[in-house]
């Protein structure tokens, strides 16, 4: 069969004739920036990391993205760990109507529903996919062993996503959440994915989660002061990425505990904006006086600027993006004024 007849049959297409990936802001510049622009609609990310590093957090926070963009944007979460709560969606005024929870008995059923729900909705949520056994091993004495059955599934599931993707060019948002685990008696392999290595293998974005600390801040008037925990750092490295640069790294602020204006859980875009700020040349000072260039716009001290009302900020965090998702470590670039689209005489409002 010819070239020309494939091409006529549309088994094969020009590159030019193949749409760019759309991709959903993931509303934190630092996550847009390690992902390339945002979530990839039609592609699997790989969400990888230990134990409580923010990873089911900041998979609920692609469903607050969508809602901003699409009106009652269709959700499935296969919850194997039974970890996604109604109270915690109310916490976030999510439209529960639109978010479908799965909590199958089997491996095999899980990822079945997963398989379904491709084409059919805006997000898919895996987590995590290993937490459940599969009909053999659910079956099986537990002296009997066995031997890697869910890393079997799980190869096998993500061979007929692929294979569904590109027969339907669905444009699903695909999430998959894993956990690490120590390599024993391979001291120089440090830590391997539960669930197989197959995992890295087919994801076409790989995000690696670590926890850098406790984020506090002090509390209470000049007399007494007391530490609150409101947060945690985070770092998150892209180790693989198929629609943008890979092995990128930035870090950002996950609020769990009410502080200020940030009602948790959310990515606080005060440290966002703040760092990128400072880092572009966006944001300058002179002594302890900051302000933004090209911005009517000042404030005292680091801890000044989240006294700053939350719309100015975010309103900066859009003015941003653009040059955060052209960033380059390697080169100088000097930010103009007119560079984050704000006149003077506005105050970026």
């Amino acid at each position: 069969m010819s070239l020309e007849v494939l091409l006529k049959k549309g088994l094969v297409v020009k590159a030019s004739e193949i749409s760019p990936i759309r991709k959903l802001p993931s509303g934190n510049l630092s996550l847009d920036y390690v992902l390339g622009g945002g979530w990839a609609h039609g592609c699997i990310h790989l969400l990888m990391g230990v134990e409580g590093a923010g990873k089911s957090t900041v998979a609920l926070t692609i469903i607050r993205q969508l809602a901003s963009v699409k009106e009652k944007p269709l959700s499935v979460i296969v919850d194997l760990e039974r970890s996604w709560l109604a109270e915690r969606l109310d916490e976030w005024g999510l439209d529960k109507d639109n978010i479908f929870i799965a909590r199958p008995s089997t491996l095999e059923d899980a990822y079945d529903t997963a398989i379904k729900s491709i084409g059919e909705a805006d997000l898919l949520i895996v987590d995590s996919v290993s937490a459940i056994a599969g009909i053999a091993e659910a079956e099986a004495s537990v002296k009997e062993k066995q031997y890697a059955p869910g890393a079997r599934e799980v190869n096998a599931f993500l061979r007929r996503v692929l294979s569904k993707l590109n027969a339907s060019n669905a444009n699903t948002i695909i999430v998959l959440i894993s956990q690490v685990r120590d390599t024993l008696n391979q001291p120089a392999a440090g830590f391997s994915p539960v669930g197989g290595h197959g995992l890295r293998h087919y994801a076409h974005v790989w995000l690696d989660f670590k926890i850098r600390g406790r984020v506090t801040v002090e509390v209470g008037d000049a007399r007494q002061t007391t530490k609150q925990h409101i947060g945690i750092m985070v770092s998150v490295t892209s180790l693989k990425n198929k629609t943008a640069p890979p092995f990128r790294t930035a870090e950002f602020v996950l609020i769990l505990h009410p502080y200020k204006t940030i009602t948790p859980p959310a990515l606080d875009p005060y440290y966002d904006v703040f760092v990128w700020g400072e880092r572009l040349g966006v944001i300058t000072h002179k002594g302890a006086w900051y302000d933004v260039v090209g911005w009517n716009w000042k404030w005292h001290g680091r801890e000044g600027f989240y006294t700053q009302p939350l719309e100015k900020v975010l309103a900066l965090q859009k003015a941003l993006r653009d040059i955060v998702l052209n960033y380059s470590p390697t080169k100088t670039q000097p930010v103009a004024a007119a560079s984050v689209g704000v006149n003077e005489n506005n105050g970026g409002e």
